[in-house]
């Protein structure tokens, strides 16, 4: 890395031996270290020469406000330790490097920073920045984060990865490991984890229209890290496959996979030479192919500024990974809680084609009394009249009637909204007159306030006035990168490249809280970015392909976006892109209700498809059935998953939980890919082959030597093993600890049908437990600006078999003022699967006042 050196060397040391207040300290004269509080601090490096005297760009990110946090500081030679109450950081004063730093409730493990470096672009303030961070964890760390990737991976320790937006990629630079550190990049333009390295590229030679061919020799024994890039047009449907030797390292036929992707190959021998082959129609393919090495490298193409910020668990988290969560949602923003109606089944396709089309499929949901919440309005609705928020009279004559229509029927109403125009419509005019349309594109700089308050001002006028509930920001990343090697508002496109969706978001949020300062916003929108989750936008996977190993994918990609912080996430369940015999191919309807039943198990529960009527009675009864029974089981655990989303927005909690949140110190849970918690409570095995009637399920270590719970049978089996789970096609495998509590609610067609009354509680003994229910109008935004929400424990004293229920701790209008609580004591066949439990164990009637039961 020598060339790329501009040194950081030292200045002298501002600091005293000893801070009683501080959160900034200066290292040297081009480094600062700033705590946001006992646990997280931030790393500043510029270059030597830098323009601006260390003044730090404006933050799009983080919100936060440094606490004021004691620091204490002592200085040995050229290294200066600084400790909290929660870490101890040493630097180099010569080189500003953090040589190492360690939670104080694990000091064994640290992390140190080995390398940094600016390198000049052709723009003066600009800089290609590099940074090392290593930990002594050993070989078994595992790095999740970094956004949501269509490579497969789950741990990206040591992966080479191209960090842009993309239709199927959506980039938050938060990184987290199993070692108990964090890493926050607050860094907007082309970056990458661990850069190929040109000494590492395999020439690959063309041979006809579409093949290439290389040859790679072994240098080390262990996993081979292989990097591929293709020049091809965007979103290209060509398939791919990427030999060494015989082994796999890609194999694609799916739609808009990325034109770089990662892959790890074992198994190779030291010193041998190996075929690599890719089949691809492509102009070039490049290949990286290297050994492991130690640590992980950081990088970005155009910064001011090296600008990390280093986080450890906040103190008294629930477990490791939710304090490394919850110190990245202090820091970009708490996720406010949705519409309880965003919790429900969200009905879309690629698209409804006239108000007649779209209101009788809703009308279709409620005759068939099939649970649903939302419907979708896609793109087209502007007919002839240009790409553009507005309505064609022709096809939807009076859109706000239709609208009301809708609500009458208790359907919330989204419509999709890009952020660009048609050059011969006024939404163009209004923008171009402005210079607020990034050259030689038709997009607007969303960097630019003034764009922004237009582009909300059209949303609103054409949408949220008529009663629109949500808005879908298609295309955010944005499509085809029009902002790449152009100006911006701020500056250079190339160093906001990847913050398009964020301020996207922030355009349509902020404003909508002005206009309707009482109602929860709402957006999906297809990229993300760090601090996105506190406008309300919602990612969703993008164009995806149906097929088996697309669900897989989706599988783990929804769990590394969740590690990344930000907890909302969506799919277009069965994919966008479908087989043309859909509706008859038996095969296909497999596949759709599987990732029914996984998609069931997901924040946000959503259907699309392209060319598609996906309304679920479109492929036949028993699909139609098979369908509705995992739909019914989403509402059926509606106050389970509700009561949750609150602990997201108060407590910085995950609702789909990757394994290593809950079982860290289990070696085995923790390489396990395809199974995760949902709440505190459900393990969720999703079935992810074609004929599969069983899986093998991974039962992960519990505390106390308790158990797993089987959903559907009642029966328990211990933790520490791997075994088969029936999975026949009406369900699949979910299993409960033993001490746990779910909550279940009655069969609902929508969430506001009636008073989520009376509760199934499901007790799973075995152990103690308690769950906090959570409670409010599920419409405004009163829980926040004025406290109008409820909450109350239950929980489960197992020794005694006693049920407990708090206090209830405040109100809301409407609440429920006398609660039936069915109390269902599970055991084999009893309190088990979808169904109602017709005799609990016993009925408790709560009106808000403590209660205690001894269950017999």
């Amino acid at each position: 890395q020598a060339k790329m050196a501009v040194c950081l060397q030292s200045g002298l040391v501002f600091l005293m031996l000893a801070i009683a207040s501080a959160t900034q300290i200066t290292i040297n004269d081009r480094v600062k270290y700033e705590f946001y509080n006992d646990a997280a601090f931030q790393i500043v490096m510029f270059a030597q020469g830098y323009p601006n005297e260390m003044v730090p760009r404006p933050s799009l990110t983080v919100v936060a406000e440094p606490e004021d946090v004691k620091v204490a500081s002592s200085i040995n030679g050229s290294q200066i330790t600084l400790t909290t109450s929660a870490v101890v950081v040493v630097a180099d004063t010569t080189t500003g490097l953090m040589v190492s730093a360690h939670s104080l409730t694990d000091p064994s493990v640290t992390l140190s920073q080995s390398d940094a470096y600016l390198t000049p672009t052709s723009n003066a303030s600009l800089y290609n920045v590099y940074t090392r961070f290593t930990s002594n964890a050993g070989s078994s760390e595992k790095l999740y984060g970094g956004g949501e990737y269509f490579n497969g991976f789950m741990d990206y320790n040591q992966v080479t990865m191209q960090m842009v937006q993309f239709n199927t990629e959506a980039i938050v630079p938060f990184f987290v490991s199993t070692a108990g550190y964090g890493i926050f990049m607050d860094q907007y333009s082309r970056s990458w984890l661990n850069t190929p390295s040109a000494g590492d590229q395999v020439q690959m030679t063309k041979v006809g229209s579409n093949e290439f061919f290389g040859n790679y020799t072994v240098q080390e024994d262990g996993v081979v890290h292989v990097f591929y890039n293709m020049s091809r047009g965007f979103g290209s449907p060509e398939p791919l496959l990427l030999l060494v030797g015989d082994r796999v390292c890609s194999n694609f036929t799916s739609n808009n996979h990325p034109d770089s992707m990662s892959c790890r190959i074992q198994g190779l021998s030291k010193g041998k030479t190996y075929p690599v082959t890719a089949v691809v129609s492509a102009d070039t393919i490049d290949v990286f192919m290297r050994p492991s090495s130690t640590g992980n490298a950081f990088s970005s193409e155009n910064e001011r500024s090296i600008n990390m910020y280093v986080v450890f668990p906040q103190p008294n988290s629930a477990t490791v990974f939710d304090g490394l969560v919850a110190q990245y949602r202090t820091l970009t923003g708490a996720a406010p809680m949705l519409g309880l109606w965003a919790y429900g089944f969200w009905q879309c396709k690629e698209h409804y084609h006239t108000r007649d089309e779209l209101l009788t499929a809703a009308l279709g949901f409620r005759q068939r009394k099939l649970p649903v919440d939302n419907i979708v309005q896609d793109w087209h609705y502007w007919g002839d009249l240009g790409w553009g928020p507005q309505w064609d009279p022709q096809v939807y004559p009076d859109p706000a009637s239709m609208v009301q229509v809708l609500h009458n029927e208790s359907f919330h109403f989204m419509v999709s909204v890009w952020s660009k125009f048609d050059v011969n419509t006024t939404f163009w005019d209004q923008m171009n007159q402005q210079g607020l349309i990034i050259p030689d594109s038709i997009y607007m700089d969303v960097w630019d306030d003034r764009a922004q308050a237009l582009f909300y001002q059209f949303s609103n006028e054409s949408m949220f006035k008529i009663g629109v509930d949500a808005i879908w920001a298609d295309a955010t990343e944005p499509e085809g990168l029009p902002n790449l090697d152009h100006q911006t508002a701020l500056g250079e496109g190339n160093e906001y490249l990847n913050t398009f969706s964020l301020q996207v978001m922030k355009s349509l949020s902020l404003q909508h809280r002005i206009d309707y300062p009482n109602k929860r916003f709402f957006s999906l929108t297809r990229s993300s970015f760090a601090g996105q989750q506190r406008y309300g936008g919602i990612l969703w996977s993008g164009d995806i392909s149906s097929s088996w190993d697309v669900l897989n994918r989706q599988v783990r990609e929804s769990l590394n976006y969740a590690l990344s912080g930000v907890p909302y996430w969506a799919e277009d369940i069965g994919g966008f892109f479908r087989p043309g015999n859909q509706y008859d191919d038996p095969l296909y309807h497999e596949l759709l209700v599987r990732w029914f039943q996984f998609g069931a198990f997901t924040p946000v529960f959503r259907v699309h498809g392209a060319g598609s009527n996906t309304e679920y009675w479109n492929y036949g009864p028993k699909t139609e059935q098979l369908i509705l029974d995992v739909d019914n089981l989403r509402y059926r655990l509606l106050p389970y998953t509700y009561s949750t989303a609150w602990s997201i927005t108060n407590k910085s909690y995950t609702l789909q939980r990757h394994f290593a949140f809950d079982f860290i110190h289990d070696a085995q849970a923790v390489e396990v890919t395809d199974q995760f918690m949902f709440g505190p409570s459900i393990m969720v095995a999703p079935v992810l082959a074609l004929n599969a009637r069983e899986r093998m399920v991974y039962l992960p270590v519990l505390s106390n030597k308790r158990g797993w719970v089987d959903f559907w049978s009642g029966e328990v089996n211990a933790g520490n093993q791997t075994m088969p789970f029936d999975a026949p096609m009406n369900h699949l495998p979910l299993n409960v600890p033993q001490g746990s509590l779910v909550v279940m609610g009655p069969f609902l067609q929508y969430t506001s049908e009636k008073p989520l009354n009376p509760l199934e509680v499901r007790v799973y003994p075995g152990g103690d437990s308690c769950f906090e229910m959570y409670e409010d109008d599920g419409n405004t935004r009163d829980y926040l600006l004025h406290a109008s929400y409820s909450t109350y424990n239950i929980c489960w004293e197992d020794a005694s078999s006693t049920i407990t229920v708090s206090t209830r701790e405040g109100n809301y209008d409407g609440y429920v003022k006398e609660l039936q609580m069915d109390i269902v004591v599970v055991k084999p066949g009893f309190g088990v699967g979808l169904d109602v439990t017709t005799k609990p164990s016993v009925t408790l009637k709560y009106t808000g006042q403590a209660i205690s039961q001894h269950v017999a």
